[in-house]
């Protein structure tokens, strides 16, 4: 027994004839075929036309496109007046982790541009280093 069917329950042989008889085994008759083939064809003839009737999906997005757009362009200018609005109050401002803790090395607080200066265009690489062990 393959290993597929050693779950299904034992075959019940009268059943089996029972099927036989109803449902006789297929042929490869071309006039079968196109039988069969008709058959299908009429059947889902319906369904095949509800489907081509049916709009494609890009079309119910087109529809959405005049109400969208300005909404997202509203959107996304309230976002930028207020992010612009974040960025001028100081209190809303914290300084990363990485920065104070290359303050905390320097020994003063340091302007953004010379940390950035000092990390990037330094020509010595072990200026933060002798800054971190000599101090200010």
């Amino acid at each position: 027994m393959s290993e597929d069917r050693r779950h299904d329950p034992p075959a019940d042989p009268r059943l089996a004839a029972a099927m036989r008889a109803a449902f006789p085994p297929a042929t490869l008759d071309p006039a079968d075929l196109d039988a069969l083939t008709r058959r299908i064809t009429e059947r889902a003839e319906l369904t095949l036309a509800r489907l081509r009737g049916r709009a494609p999906w890009w079309a119910y997005a087109a529809g959405w496109a005049r109400a969208a757009v300005p909404v997202a362009l509203a959107a996304s200018v309230i976002l930028a007046l207020v992010l612009g609005a974040l960025g001028r109050d100081p209190a809303a401002r914290t300084a990363p982790p990485q920065r104070l803790q290359l303050e905390a090395a320097l020994g003063a607080p340091a302007a953004g541009d010379e940390v950035t200066s000092t990390i990037f265009a330094a020509a010595d690489r072990d200026v933060l280093l002798r800054a971190a062990v000599e101090g200010p």
